[in-house]
């Protein structure tokens, strides 16, 4: 039997993707931008959400994509072990 693939190389595997990594460059530009260039304090005390959700964005989807290839390959392990 194979041995199996530890979760932390899904999530490696996951985050790998070109269009995820050019989001979280994106995002720290538009941290960066909002919050160098705010016009006043007030502006300035939220202008890192819209960044921050982008970021919160890509985890999820990184997330959940990697749990549902390791689960994958748990029920393939199970399946494997019945034959």
């Amino acid at each position: 039997m194979p041995p199996r693939t530890p979760y932390c190389d899904f999530f490696i595997k996951a985050i790998d993707d070109f269009m995820l990594k050019l989001l979280l460059v994106c995002a720290t530009i538009n941290i960066g931008f909002e919050v160098g260039f705010a016009h006043d304090n007030n502006e300035r005390k939220t202008a890192w959400i819209e960044g921050f959700s982008i970021f919160l964005a890509v985890f999820i989807v990184v997330f959940v994509g990697s749990y549902n290839d390791y689960k994958k390959e748990d029920q393939f392990f199970k399946l494997y072990a019945l034959d």
